[in-house]
């Protein structure tokens, strides 16, 4: 068994005792250079030397710990690994104490989570009248159901039923594979600028992002935060490039970085680009600067 990369091993081998069901006898590491392995373990060398080295060994299993830092040679291990048709198990995990995190990790993921609680409570206590004035109205305009319910991959891929309202025709799904080829948007997402399901309510529910505001039962939830990277269903998921799973490490968000500095952007990388950034910069205080942001854009109705 191997072990490629340096995030939260304690969780992987019980650092030098061994857990999780693995010894750390036996096991190889792959590491960034410089890194000091705990007793017991072979260091087998740098990122870079990975290929060459599956090449020449006998290895049966590996698990993949990236350093949020290295996240973007995913693709390369993945296919190092791939090449020489060896399992692989990925564990993106960067926060909370089960991956051996910091505490002051730990701590911002509570503050983040209170801060969640707190604003989507008042979120839906706030705008409790203009949902229901909403629903009445895709009630009376575009019938039944009025709220949209969607499989999206949350943190780590775990499924969650997303909730927004209707903003579009009953028959959208059943359309969505044959319109993929005109999207807006090069890559994984689908996203098109004048999309032809979209009711003409559906027009100006999504301009100033109302229909998103039913996303706050997912926050309080626990299944989404207030910010961080946009859930995607999973037919997006399956187009990923394997570098952008890296996105899927924390809980999605309503609102996130890539939406205020680059909504119209047309390539999906730089999207991801932007979510990784905030995932590496992640603080209260930048949830909190987003969040600010936000609103401004969302009263000058400048959503999708």
């Amino acid at each position: 068994m191997v072990v490629i990369g340096s995030s939260g091993l304690s969780d992987v081998v019980g650092g030098e005792g061994g857990g999780a069901g693995f010894p750390s006898e036996g096991i190889g590491l792959f590491a960034p250079l410089g890194y000091s392995p705990a007793r017991g373990w072979r260091y087998l060398g740098g990122l870079d030397r990975l290929g060459d080295v599956l090449q020449t060994s006998d290895i049966k299993e590996a698990v993949i710990r990236l350093d949020v830092h290295d996240w973007t040679k995913l693709e390369a291990v993945i296919c190092a690994c791939a090449d020489q048709e060896l399992p692989v198990s990925i564990s993106l995990d960067i926060g909370g104490e089960e991956t051996g995190a910091p505490r002051s990790v730990s701590w911002n993921a509570l503050v983040k989570r209170v801060v969640d609680v707190v604003g989507a409570g008042a979120g839906l206590l706030i705008a409790a009248p203009l949902l229901a004035v909403v629903a009445l109205h895709i009630l009376v305009t575009d019938g039944r159901p009025v709220t949209f319910r969607q499989w999206r991959a949350g943190r780590n891929g775990r499924p969650f039923c997303i909730l927004k309202f209707r903003t579009m025709h009953q028959d959208a799904d059943a359309l969505r594979a044959k319109l993929r080829v005109r999207s807006a948007v090069s890559g994984a997402a689908f996203k098109m600028e004048r999309d032809p399901r979209v009711t003409r309510l559906g027009q100006w529910l999504r301009r100033t992002s109302i229909d998103e505001l039913p996303q706050l039962w997912n926050v309080l939830k626990g299944e989404m935060s207030l910010v961080g990277p946009r859930p995607h269903p999973y037919d997006d998921v399956a187009r990923y490039k394997p570098w952008h799973l890296a996105r899927l490490a924390v809980k999605p968000g309503i609102t996130g970085l890539w939406q205020l500095e680059m909504r119209n952007e047309p390539e999906f990388d730089r999207w991801v680009e932007k979510d990784l950034e905030y995932i590496r910069r992640r603080s209260i205080g930048l949830d909190l600067s987003i969040l600010l942001r936000t609103l401004p854009a969302v009263l000058r109705g400048s959503g999708r």
